[in-house]
């Protein structure tokens, strides 16, 4: 459990970015009224002497026009995503927490008119504006929800120190704001339109500024052209933005550039160790989201000692200025005379086990796009061999009773007859994996730290520790494309690498096959209740 001073550190640097912050305790609940905080935040002294009073206390952060925050509070992951889909991208990049009951909470701009906290308007999501709170990272939880008793952590998955909160969707800022009774009667559509299109006024001309200079220093703009643009912007205010208050507004957006805690010198070695063939160092400012000169150098002169000394890692590739390669230099014995002889015996879905073959060692990875039936198919696969391996199940998003849940679906078996070692597991998946001759299966892997990048190098990690084992692992894509989020560095260390989408298989790659070269084969499948995978046909 994260201490009294992390939460407090967490508490003070809220605030310092402009949050209305509250004490909670472990129950979510303020240690006492909090209404005034919805006018007036705390000073960071009456914070500190707060948690003097409480040294145990989680922060909250007060949403609403006083922090400048709304946030989305997703608890329905299955239906609850699902629903938000239609008023908000599943792209959109904006700070976003996990909850312990393995929820999220998506963290928007306040749009700039007064609008109510909201609950039942889109299922399986609420929402916390004017007159709420959320519990913030990195608070630890116990409480008791419907019947259950929920313990955890809430905890960054995207930090506010990596992308700023995005504006609130206007088709979802639309929906809440209608649904919310007690406003209907004095609001039109075109003056929920006209709130959510006008942009440097009264009320926000701070806001959307900071926001301008930030979006172009992370392009890439030196502070001189960054000046000059917010001036412009400044004085087209409406009123005009006071020309004294410009250089802190550009100060501001430079320092939370810099702001990020990283080490880049270990960035661009685990980026170089899972990128294929040869390379630029420019390539790693943009994969690596480089975007101040500090960052930049810091980069450069990773770059320079990891090509000198006795044991490079790189070396200068052709003539071109920082282009190198990796240089090769480990190797693995390959112990051909006593190697096992056979495959490893696994018995796949969707009908791929005459069509493929595994052995010890290798990666398997089913790439799905939304509702493709991964975890379907998942346990499908599990039960098929949990007979014949001891099986490690890894699932990101699933608690007990879910789970519980999904497998009484399972009208052919007894739960008491799924025989697998259930894990929790959103991160460090390698952990986990131990050489014996076991079946790991991870259900799904998501974008490490948002870098797709990383996903490559967790895949490799994972593949360097089986020995008699298999992994399966799943990760999620978008609908109709072929490769996973993670693109390329997603298929290196994969022995077979398969599609999914709603309905539909495809073979992306094979390594080992049974017969004629199956890539590009397709396989149409029903899935039933959401337990039973039934192929269409045959691979064609």
């Amino acid at each position: 459990m994260e201490t009294s001073t992390a939460n407090l550190s967490y508490a003070l640097k809220y605030h310092e970015a402009g949050c209305s912050v509250i004490p909670v305790g472990l129950n979510k609940k303020p240690f006492s009224s909090w209404s005034t905080n919805q006018e007036t935040k705390h000073t960071e002294d009456e914070i500190r002497a707060l948690w003097d009073s409480h040294p145990n206390a989680n922060p909250a952060i007060v949403t609403g026009e006083i922090s400048g925050i709304v946030v989305v509070d997703v608890d329905d992951m299955e239906n609850g995503l699902a629903n938000l889909a239609e008023y908000i991208p599943p792209s959109i990049e904006t700070p976003t927490a996990r909850t312990p009951t393995g929820g999220l909470h998506f963290y928007f701009k306040h749009p700039g008119e007064k609008i109510g906290n909201n609950r039942g308007g889109i299922p399986g999501c609420d929402f916390q504006g004017d007159g709420g709170y959320v519990v913030a990272p990195p608070s630890y939880c116990e409480y008791v929800k419907k019947g259950k008793q929920i313990k955890g952590f809430y905890e960054w998955i995207k930090s506010p120190d990596e992308c700023d909160c995005a504006p609130l969707p206007s088709a979802y800022f639309k929906k809440i704001f209608l649904y919310n009774r007690e406003q209907v009667s004095h609001i039109t559509s075109s003056h929920i339109d006209n709130i959510q299109s006008q942009y440097f006024i009264e009320g926000r001309r701070d806001e959307d500024l900071f926001h301008a200079a930030n979006c172009l220093i992370k392009a890439g703009a030196n502070p001189q052209y960054v000046k000059q643009v917010i001036e412009i912007l400044a004085s087209n205010c409406n009123p005009p933005f006071p020309e004294k208050e410009i250089q802190a507004k550009i100060k501001s957006a430079l320092d939370r550039a810099e702001r990020r805690d990283r080490n880049i010198a270990e960035e661009v070695k685990q980026w170089i160790l899972v990128t294929s063939g040869h390379f630029l160092v420019t390539d790693s400012h943009k994969e690596l989201d480089l975007v101040t000169s500090s960052h930049k150098h810091a980069a450069n002169v990773a770059f320079k000692r990891l090509s000198e000394g006795p044991n490079p890692l790189i070396e200068r590739y052709g003539q071109k200025r920082g282009s190198y390669r990796l240089i090769e230099s480990d190797v693995e014995i390959i112990d051909f005379l006593n190697a096992p002889v056979n495959e490893f015996d696994i018995d796949l879905p969707l009908l791929l086990s005459g069509q493929l073959k595994l052995y010890p060692g290798n990666v398997g990875i089913f790439a799905g796009a939304k509702s493709s039936g991964k975890t379907a198919i998942a346990l499908d696969l599990i039960k098929r061999n949990q007979e014949r391996y001891e099986v490690v199940y890894m699932n990101s998003e699933m608690h007990d009773t879910e789970m519980r849940t999904r497998l009484e679906l399972h009208g052919d078996m007894k739960l008491t007859d799924w025989r697998f070692k259930a894990i929790r597991r959103g991160h460090d998946w390698a952990d986990l994996i131990t050489p014996e001759k076991k079946l790991f299966v991870i259900d799904y892997m998501e974008n490490v730290d948002g870098d797709a990048w990383r996903i490559g190098s967790e895949i490799k990690k994972i593949h360097d520790k089986l020995k008699e084992g298999v992994a399966i692992i799943f990760l999620q894509k978008k609908s109709g494309e072929d490769l996973a989020r993670g693109g390329q560095y997603t298929l290196d260390k994969a022995r077979f690498y398969v599609a999914l989408d709603k309905g539909k298989a495809k073979i992306i790659d094979a390594k080992a096959f049974r017969g004629e070269n199956p890539n590009g084969k397709t396989l149409s499948f029903k899935t039933v209740q959401g337990t039973k995978i039934m192929p269409q046909g045959t691979w064609g």
